[in-house]
């Protein structure tokens, strides 16, 4: 029995040895000592484990006065100075403050040791973001599905699918998928699975979060009784189901056979498609093809008035004749009927047939716009019922008493047009006018669709009524229709995407825009509007002189403007002029030249102690380098690329500090030393991937690093071997982006990598979209990465302090009770800039339109008094 008890007793005391050194957390082991050493201060302190310190002195009111030091000791790499290697240190402070001032007064040093970041909360969050529409569609249980994309479609998309009650309230978005699902539910989308959980979705653009491959075209309006969801862009088809895996093997089915699709680039109409409700079926109405800027009549392979069908129960099934309209004689009157409907590059455009549906019978219904009438064919191709319409756009049947809804539009396309909402008695000949609803006039497109499973039944348009937009929710109450909601009423963000962001350290106070000009505050700790001095705002930063440096104006080009930190303006003595000579703001103390893409083009600025703006821009069109402007807004002498001839040409500044930039920059920051780093489109040269994206083309692409220049600057320039130039200084960096390559990076004294996405070689050759990292008062880097989904904290020697976030959609909001998804523990969907300060993390999501406030915390902290 004793001997039992002794091992029992000895097996408890190494476990819970065990367990104690498992959780144990970084300390000091005794409290840091402060010395005086000729007239000046020793800091003395020795840590328990490997971990990060920061190091800061105070002043009286306990306000940072000198960031000291900051960095991993023990770590694999050397802390950054003062710091030394070990886990005791001595630091010697010189009593100067951050811009090199006699300190005076009553002071302290603060302590704190194993910084770590937890979820807190978000942002400029709304699930009920419409974007740019692409469709909407119905199910047999009363939901709506809302198809769209996150920006406009120019140079990417971002597409996204949710899903709605019939009351309109919002219940999950299955596009981007869950973060719940398995992997191989995914597959068909190009979705893996992470090796350490969870899932790795795989990016085909670099200007905007797209993780699904090809075009996705628009919804199909009917979702079959199995929950599949049809999209399509009249060239191939793709299917969803309800909970966001996928129900084929493939992602993307053609619509026609090989060589005989319609050509893109010459097809007008809408190219509706109507699924039977069998799902048996695909209907597609709405082609006219184009050879010229004039019209085809009566072209042999893609008449205008043809409707085609598809057997989706037949695995070869393609798109064929099912039947043809009529054409009028007189269909060159459309000519000069939609001279104000612009239709791609064709201003003079004709469209036989527009949109199209079908019952619970399996009828299809036409919406026949050159002969003004409603058509409805049976599933063998006969008419069975026709009425007279003027100007069909949309149409839908009740399923329960056979009456039609139909929208027109006196233009086809995106056209500025009258438009109503009608609703017929039936279908046949003999169809009343019962009900009506006059909708706005605007050109957007719209889209109808019909819950037949409410009683009364309920219809959901996307247009404009009057002059809001929106995703609208129409009662049918007999010889009236009622709006009951918009859905667009329910957004609680002034604007979804939020790619370019800056924090102030001190006040929380985040700053942001929607890659335009549209600008926004926010108190980063409740998520309140903060009150901006403007209107619209391109770029911004704060300076560590505790100043808001802000690009203004409504165009890509624009001054920057100096504001306090309470975002008061700051007048400038020598306010700089724009190219065109007309003088700038009283607070404006540069200029910068920018570009239009996918949104506005603006790769950053930073302040530094003193006020002195270092402007990252063009100094010829897609030509970059890094300006200085000084506190009094005159430009700053600086010797390189003074002798260029382009520089001879300009009038804003008439030299570089770094130039020329012969790389895809993205971002741009200084520290107390007047260190200068900058966001690149290069990587180290034995960098090894990320786990999980080796051989991934996004990330080989679109991931970059964060370089370090000294403070004399620096060029970056594109060389044929890894080896450095001889007699030069600096490091060599690898490149892909547009052309495999390398690049000498001069003066560069450290690299950081992980810093994405930065656009400009797959998906789109626009680079008009880059990350914004951050760089605190301590030399701490703040590197996010859409690309894995990913952020990260590192010390000034490359350290990872902290590493954070996996791929998750907008449903996935930690462990919180009101988190639809619970993983991962820190969802991200597309970092692309990041923010720091004294007491949280900030990142812009885009995927998911919303900032995530990450809080630091600290495994132990003390403060201890300096003695005069």
């Amino acid at each position: 029995m004793k001997k039992g008890f002794l091992v029992i007793s000895l097996f408890t005391s190494l476990f819970i040895c065990a367990v104690s050194v498992l959780f144990s957390s970084p300390k000091f082991t005794a409290t840091p000592v402060i010395s005086k050493v000729g007239g000046k201060t020793k800091i003395s302190f020795t840590v328990s484990e490997k971990t990060d310190v920061e190091v800061s002195i105070l002043n009286a009111k306990g306000k940072i006065i000198k960031h000291l030091a900051a960095g991993v000791l023990g770590g694999k790499l050397p802390p950054p100075l003062p710091l030394r290697p070990g886990l005791s240190q001595e630091i010697i402070w010189d009593g100067l403050d951050d811009n090199g001032n006699k300190v005076v007064g009553e002071l302290s040093a603060s302590f704190k040791l194993g910084m770590d970041v937890k979820l807190d909360g978000f942002i400029a969050e709304s699930r009920y973001w419409i974007g740019s529409n692409h469709g909407i569609g119905t199910d047999s249980k009363g939901n709506l599905f809302v198809y769209g994309s996150l920006v406009s479609e120019h140079r990417g998309s971002s597409r996204f699918l949710a899903i709605y009650d019939r009351e309109g309230n919002y219940k999950k978005t299955i596009m981007p998928p869950p973060a719940h699902l398995k992997a191989e539910k995914l597959l068909p989308f190009n979705v893996k699975a992470h090796p350490k959980g969870g899932l790795l979705p795989n990016n085909h653009f670099g200007t905007w979060p797209e993780l699904y491959p090809r075009s996705l075209g628009k919804i199909i309006a009917r979702v079959t009784d199995k929950g599949i969801i049809s999209l399509s862009d009249g060239m191939g088809l793709s299917r969803v189901q309800d909970d966001g895996t996928a129900p084929d093997p493939y992602f993307r089915r053609d619509l026609w056979e090989k060589g005989k699709a319609p050509n893109h680039y010459k097809v007008i109409g809408a190219r509706s498609l109507a699924a039977s409700p069998d799902g048996k079926y695909l209907y597609m109405t709405g082609i006219s093809y184009h050879v010229t800027d004039k019209p085809i009549m009566n072209d042999e392979t893609f008449p205008t008035g043809r409707i085609y069908r598809m057997d989706l129960s037949d695995p070869k099934g393609k798109m064929k004749k099912f039947v043809d309209v009529p054409v009028p004689k007189d269909i060159s009157r459309f000519n000069k009927f939609n001279k104000k409907s612009r239709i791609g590059r064709y201003t003079k455009a004709h469209v036989g047939l527009d949109r199209s549906s079908c019952d619970a019978r399996g009828n299809l219904f036409v919406a026949d716009r050159m002969n003004n009438m409603i058509r409805v064919f049976n599933s063998d191709g006969k008419e069975i019922g026709s009425f007279p319409v003027v100007n069909p756009e949309n149409v839908v049947c009740n399923h329960k008493d056979d009456s039609v809804f139909v929208t027109t539009s006196a233009f086809f396309g995106r056209a500025s047009a009258k438009k109503k909402l009608l609703k017929f008695s039936s279908w046949k000949k003999d169809s009343k006018l019962i009900a009506e609803l006059t909708l706005g006039d605007s050109g957007t497109s719209t889209n109808l669709a019909i819950d037949n499973s409410a009683s009364p039944s309920i219809l959901w348009f996307t247009g404009f009524i009057g002059k809001k937009r929106g995703v609208f929710r129409i009662e049918d109450q007999g010889d009236k229709l009622v709006v009951t909601k918009n859905l667009a009423d329910l957004n609680k963000s002034e604007f979804g995407v939020k790619p370019r962001m800056a924090v102030h350290p001190e006040t929380d106070v985040v700053i942001c825009n929607n890659g335009g000009a549209s600008i926004r505050g926010y108190d980063g700790v409740t998520g309140k509007l903060v009150p901006l001095p403007i209107q619209n705002g391109v770029d911004m930063s704060v300076g560590l002189d505790g100043n808001w440096y802000i690009q203004v104006g409504k165009k890509y080009s624009g001054y920057i403007c100096r504001f306090d930190k309470d975002l008061k303006p700051l007048p400038v003595s020598s306010p700089p002029s724009d190219i065109q000579g007309k003088k700038g703001p009283a607070n404006a103390l540069g200029w910068v030249y920018g570009r239009l893409g996918a949104g506005y083009c603006t790769v950053g600025m930073a302040i530094d102690g003193k006020g002195r703006c270092y402007s990252m821009q063009m100094f010829k069109w897609a030509n970059y380098c890094v300006a200085v402007y000084g506190p009094d807004g005159k430009p700053e002498s600086h010797e390189r690329m003074k002798d260029s001839p382009d520089f001879k040409k300009l009038k804003r500044f008439n030299s570089a500090i770094i130039g020329p930039i012969q790389a895809t920059p993205g971002g741009i920051k200084v520290d107390w030393q007047g260190n200068i780093y900058i966001g690149l489109a290069v990587k180290p040269l034995k960098h090894v991937p990320a786990l999980g994206y080796k051989g991934n083309g996004g990330y080989e692409s679109g991931v970059g690093s964060v370089v370090k220049f000294d403070k004399d600057g620096g060029s970056i320039l594109g060389i044929k071997t890894a080896e450095m130039p001889k007699g030069q200084s600096g490091l060599v960096a690898y490149a892909q982006k547009r052309r495999t390559g390398h690049r000498f990076l001069e003066n560069a004294v450290n690299i950081y990598p992980e810093l994405g996405c930065h656009s400009g070689s797959f998906g789109d050759g626009c680079m008009c979209r880059q990350p914004m990292f951050d760089l605190d008062g301590w030399g701490r880097l703040y590197i996010p990465n859409a690309i894995t989904c990913s952020a990260r904290i590192v010390d000034n020697s490359g350290n990872i302090i902290k590493e954070f976030g996996k791929y998750g959609n907008v449903d996935s909001r930690g462990e919180g009770e009101d988190s639809l998804i619970k993983t991962p523990s820190v969802p991200l969907g597309w970092p692309e800039a990041m923010g720091s300060s004294y007491k949280y993390v900030y990142i812009s999501d885009v995927l998911n339109r919303r900032i995530v406030r990450m809080k630091k915390t600290y495994s132990a902290e003390q403060v201890v008094s300096i003695s005069k």
